[in-house]
């Protein structure tokens, strides 16, 4: 048995035991007239907590006033919701107390003898031992698990080359993997065991993969490869990019100038228009959400993740309450629609698809439009983030690669 299912079996059986000490004393603490608090209750009290912090962001402008009415209506009908449950679990919880520990225990009778306290101590000694013998093998369990984890983390490779400044996945090819950095490119074309120097492009600030085409943003303009980084050559058409972005499905187009300006191109970089907005001061990373009406993700190092609004401008896309980022210094940003995940609201509203960040403290991934963000297992110092649908590459600080196939559940 895997150390994962080992520790899930152990879970299991304590929890099991518990239930089975805790019962006669949940038992007494109700009828003593202890509260009960429930995963529900936490769960209200995030919900005001949320429709406050919701209020506090549509005051400071952060949030249109259409995400405002249609977030702040899920979480009040999901909170109303959970009043519900609370109310239902309570009653069944009181039901199954009476019949494991109260109407269950035979009557008194008159003139038998009390039980002696000798039994009543080993009574309430021996569930004590069970407990800490239970809670002892579980810790046990759960410390092999976390270092067969550890080991399951094990880079796949290492890029070779300091101050890493992006990457990107071949959409068709997802073990062809390109690495910008200081004085140039590198190429993997087995997944980031082994790399090799991309001829051609000089100093890079950026890497981006379209679904036939590499690029490499170099100090000299944008180079381009459409042969699988074989050849590289001049892309004639682009701005001077520091950052490019390409929307899986539409394969849309999205770069920023040095100066912040933002342009799009729907024909694969043959013309240009102006984008929604100029880009935030503190630019780390660009990503097109190409599900639904198209808009852009923005990774910064001073204000988290930030979404364009239709309008123009920009909106806070850090999550909410126990779903925000920890951090707001992002390195990088991707989004991939064919990951396999899906997302409805109660009121009907669909995102298909996650978006990812890179932090000092792995990576992050959203699957509900950003409103919450969950760590992925990867601990390690990512710099640069690169997905083709499931298979996800995260590029270290010290050049080391991690990759998952399954959109970053596991990394192998």
């Amino acid at each position: 048995m895997t150390a994962p299912l080992l520790s899930l079996a152990v879970l299991l059986i304590a929890l099991a035991g518990l239930a089975w000490i805790v019962a006669p004393l949940l038992r007494r603490s109700i009828e003593s007239g202890d509260s009960l608090g429930t995963d529900d209750d936490l769960a209200v009290e995030r919900g005001l907590r949320m429709l406050d912090d919701l209020q506090a962001e549509r005051d400071r402008g952060a949030i249109s006033r259409t995400d405002f009415e249609q977030v702040s209506g899920d979480v009040r009908r999901d909170t109303a919701q959970r009043l519900h449950d609370r109310d239902q679990r309570r009653r069944r919880l009181d039901a199954a107390v009476e019949a494991l520990v109260g109407d269950a225990a035979p009557a008194a009778i008159p003139g038998a003898a009390r039980t002696p306290t000798r039994a009543r101590t080993v009574a309430w000694v021996a569930p004590s031992v069970a407990l800490v013998t239970l809670l002892g093998a579980l810790v046990v369990v759960i410390t092999v698990g976390a270092r067969s984890a550890a080991a399951e983390q094990e880079p796949v490779g290492n890029v070779g080359v300091a101050a890493i400044s992006g990457a990107a996945v071949s959409a068709g090819n997802a073990d062809l993997l390109l690495v910008s950095h200081a004085t140039g490119a590198q190429l993997s074309r087995d997944g980031g065991r082994t790399w090799a120097p991309a001829e051609g492009p000089g100093e890079a600030v950026s890497a981006a993969a379209g679904s036939d085409t590499l690029y490499v943003l170099a100090g000299d303009g944008v180079w381009s490869s459409r042969d699988q980084g074989a050849t590289w050559g001049p892309e004639s058409g682009f701005p001077a990019f520091r950052r490019l972005a390409i929307g899986s499905r539409t394969q849309s187009l999205a770069g920023v100038e040095d100066s912040g300006s933002i342009f799009v191109s729907n024909d694969m970089g043959r013309s240009w228009e102006s984008g929604p907005a100029d880009a935030p001061s503190s630019l780390t990373g660009l990503a097109v959400v190409d599900f639904g009406a198209p808009f852009l993700l923005a990774a910064t190092g001073a204000e988290g993740v930030l979404a364009s609004e239709s309008s123009g401008g920009w909106r806070g896309a850090n999550g909410f309450v126990n779903g925000v980022l920890p951090t707001i210094t992002i390195r990088a940003v991707v989004y991939e629609p064919e990951t396999g995940d899906s997302y409805s609201s109660a009121s009907g509203e669909r995102f298909e698809g996650a978006a990812f960040v890179a932090t000092d403290a792995g990576v992050f991934k959203s699957v509900d439009g950003m409103q919450s963000w969950v760590q992925l297992p990867l601990r390690a110092d990512v710099r640069a983030l690169a997905i083709s649908g499931r298979t996800l590459y995260a590029i270290a600080t010290d050049g080391s690669v991690f990759r998952s196939r399954d959109a970053g559940t596991t990394w192998r």
